[in-house]
């Protein structure tokens, strides 16, 4: 009965996950787009700190290439878009590269993958960023059940 109710908890919140960046690409798609911004600035700072808790010796660089509160202000000022999109793709993604088990890196690649490919000239932001996010918090998501599968008390 317990593989059920966990394999039933990670259906719910994919079904979860996936119906909040639906959401948020309708919302960064919409004219107001205030608050798709400020949850896009609350999730690019939630994966900088959970980054950092993975990769403790990375904290600094991490804080410094993943700077919420620039990140906030270039957003809400419109001045970030696509085209600055395929650094922190680079980063995040280098990033992942570091924290994962090697036998994650075939699913950390075609994360990449499609990420990447989503990133064409003239790609939607609206588009490209909940895809992004939405990738590099499931992967981060099994690095860290990862994690704490190996610090479980046996």
């Amino acid at each position: 009965i317990g593989v059920r109710l966990v394999g039933s908890e990670m259906c719910i919140r994919d079904r979860m996950r996936r119906a909040f960046f639906d959401s948020l690409e309708l919302r960064l798609g919409a004219e107001d787009t205030h608050e798709a911004t400020e949850w896009l600035v609350r999730l690019h700072g939630e994966l900088g700190q959970r980054f950092a808790a993975v990769l403790p010796s990375q904290k600094r660089d991490i804080a410094d290439k993943l700077d919420n509160e620039l990140f906030g202000q270039q957003l809400r000022a419109g001045a970030y878009g696509s085209g600055q999109l395929g650094p922190l793709i680079e980063y995040t993604w280098a990033l992942l590269r570091m924290a994962c088990a090697p036998d994650m890196d075939t699913e950390v690649q075609a994360a990449y993958d499609t990420v990447a490919a989503s990133l064409v000239p003239g790609a939607a932001f609206s588009t490209v960023v909940p895809l992004y996010l939405r990738c590099a918090h499931t992967q981060l998501d099994e690095v860290i059940r990862r994690i704490r599968e190996l610090n479980r008390p046996k």
